[in-house]
């Protein structure tokens, strides 16, 4: 967190779901003894439009999630 915090200094940052980013961000910064209440994320659909199919909301982690449960699956069962 402390270089996450370096590098992106006084820079905006920006997500295609900024609520959801700004909370799992102030997790990951209480779980380090840091704060992250300086740097607000901006909505990416100011940059690159709100009918953008970059924006539209999906679940990313779900393929991860899956090859997870299954290699957990796998060992449990041997």
């Amino acid at each position: 967190m402390e270089r996450f915090l370096r590098d992106v200094e006084n820079r905006d940052l920006f997500s295609d779901n900024p609520d959801f980013d700004a909370y799992w961000l102030a997790m990951l910064a209480d779980a380090a003894g840091t704060s992250v209440q300086a740097h607000k994320i901006g909505d990416a659909k100011h940059i690159i439009g709100p009918t953008s199919s970059l924006c539209e909301p999906r679940h990313r982690a779900e393929a991860d999630a899956r090859a997870l449960a299954a290699a957990f699956a796998s060992r449990k069962a041997t």
